[in-house]
């Protein structure tokens, strides 16, 4: 949608005439127009486009296109997305999938906001559904991505005859919840991790048009509210700048560090570096909130549809997504009785990806790993004997990638014997040319009288 808008906004500007582009809104229908994160913005000239009056994106009302490599660029911490992310090539239509949710990953964004429902523009009390939400989830799961959720807000009364703010923001919010049960069930069903309490869950306070403007911070913490009671207490909220300055989503009330902001600079920050409106001037007074919506035109230099679709990005001022501070990863083991092979990933992805194949079953988390700041854990690959080895010893590794053995890269870090509590211990059967690695004494005194030969131990790793 917002694409469609940003050309006959263009249009508009190149013939004088005027087009309005008016959402269309439908119960449980992905299909039809429902209005994502910053569409109202767009289409109301809310958000402030904001330079010099020769600068074209100024000019126009509509932001210049951004790639990740331009220089002086806020961080890329994260983009937000909804079922309005699909792209029409041909008579295909293309959504998201695996490798973009990757390429993100790789791209150094953090968290992928999912937009998850929202609420109705005519007061009946009904709303809709990103119906590739738990799609969405799930990829960016698979990715290692943080992810919070949002859902489009119509808390003020449109007209004097419509539900309070109160009502409304209650109705909204257990309509959400209700969407959040059935995706969370979904998860489940798709062996997928049911998403933590503690996720942050936003608040889209944007649409205009309604009767009560002054209505919106009240809706706003009746929504919160309502999740609150609900288990969910990490709820924040996004607007435009415009919005927060006027208080119409009052920070004082709300938190500053609560609020989520949009607001675009013109041109990139080469050409638009001082002055009132300059990239530099907007980052120092956005900072006072907890996040800045910088653009609605980041192109990614990495997938097809990352290259040639659009995203919003944000840069995070602290830690908006109450992120914790990761420094040990799980080493999943999974095993293959067609070879009689143990195979050892700190990658979610490729668990999942290798039980969802058939490759072999998944036996749980054999022991953490260090996050970082440990010993590199090396894995080759043998494909005449089809095996995998594991090892710390680069010597060891670079005999063996050049005696047939290809190597796979570092899969995970092992801690020292200091900062480690977990012994990791390595067989070998000569029988079926295979390593096995465990952490767990029994099984290696176990296998120590079965054939197996007890090589010492590996490398340490954490409990936790």
């Amino acid at each position: 949608m917002k694409n469609k808008i940003m050309r006959l906004l263009l249009l508009s500007a190149l013939t004088g005439v005027i087009f309005v582009a008016k959402p269309a809104f439908a119960e449980y229908n992905p299909t039809t127009g429902q209005p994502a994160m910053g569409d109202s913005l767009t289409q109301k000239a809310k958000r402030s486009i904001l330079g010099t009056s020769s600068s074209s994106s100024a000019a126009t009302g509509i932001p210049v296109n951004l790639n990740p490599s331009i220089s002086n660029l806020p961080a890329t911490d994260f983009v937000d997305i909804s079922n309005t992310n699909t792209w029409t090539v041909g008579n295909q239509t293309i959504t998201f999938n695996q490798s973009d949710f990757n390429a993100l990953k790789a791209a150094g964004v953090k968290t992928v906001v999912i937009q998850l429902s929202g609420g109705s523009a005519n007061a009946k009390g009904y709303g809709w559904v990103n119906s590739y939400a738990t799609s969405q989830i799930e990829m960016a799961q698979n990715a290692g991505l943080n992810i919070a959720l949002y859902h489009f807000a119509y808390f003020p009364p449109l007209t004097s005859t419509s539900p309070s703010a109160v009502a409304d923001a209650t109705t909204e919010a257990n309509f959400f919840l209700n969407t959040l049960a059935t995706v969370q069930a979904n998860l489940q069903k798709d062996s997928h991790s049911p998403l933590p309490s503690s996720t942050v869950m936003i608040a889209d306070c944007e649409a205009t048009g309604g009767a009560a403007v002054s209505s919106w911070t009240t809706g706003a913490q009746t929504f919160a509210t309502v999740l609150n009671n609900n288990g969910f207490s990490n709820v924040k909220y996004y607007t435009q700048q415009s919005w927060a300055n006027s208080s119409v989503m009052n920070p004082s009330v709300l938190g500053a560090k609560n609020l989520w902001v949009a607001q675009y600079p013109a041109d990139t920050p080469a050409l638009n570096s001082t002055g009132t409106y300059s990239w530099p001037t907007e980052y120092t007074n956005n900072s006072q909130f907890g996040a800045w919506q910088y653009t609605s035109q980041m192109y990614f230099n990495s997938t097809t549809n990352l290259q040639n679709n659009n995203l919003d990005t944000s840069v995070d001022f602290g830690n908006f997504f109450n992120i914790p501070i990761v420094t040990s990863t799980p080493v999943y083991r999974l095993y293959n009785p067609n070879n009689l092979e143990h195979f050892y990933t700190s990658s979610l992805n490729e668990k999942n990806t290798l039980v969802n194949i058939g490759w072999g079953k998944y036996e749980g988390i054999s022991y953490y790993a260090p996050v970082s700041g440990g010993i590199p854990v090396y894995r080759l690959y043998h494909p005449g004997i089809k095996m995998h080895l594991y090892t710390t010893d680069t010597n060891e590794k670079n005999v063996l990638s050049k005696s047939g053995w290809n190597y796979e890269g570092i899969v995970f870090y092992a801690a020292t014997s200091s900062t480690g509590d977990t012994p990791v211990y390595r067989l070998y059967n000569s029988g079926i040319k295979q390593h096995l690695f465990t952490t767990d004494l029994n099984e290696k005194n176990v296998l120590s009288k079965s054939g197996w030969n007890y090589e010492g131990i590996s490398w340490y790793g954490l409990k936790s």
